[in-house]
């Protein structure tokens, strides 16, 4: 998996509804940055990265803390 260039920008992430789900545990977090949309997954931590970020539904980048520069949604 290579560095993405989502990580540089600023994101505010919304709670994720998927296929008429209201709230998806699997991928919580939703954003839309230049058309593109953006989904996190929650990985199987330690074993895994905790996170995945998908760009259109393909995997672009892992990692374990959100940047600085990301806003999750309230609570979160």
């Amino acid at each position: 998996m290579t560095y993405s260039e989502y990580r540089d920008r600023e994101v505010s992430w919304e709670l994720n509804r998927r296929e008429g789900v209201t709230f998806s545990a699997e991928f919580p977090y939703r954003a839309v940055v230049d058309g593109v949309v953006l989904e996190i997954k929650i990985g199987d931590f330690p074993a895994e990265s905790a996170y995945t970020l998908f760009a259109d539904g393909e995997p672009v980048d892992e990692f374990d803390s959100f940047p600085d520069n990301w806003t999750r949604p309230p609570g979160w």
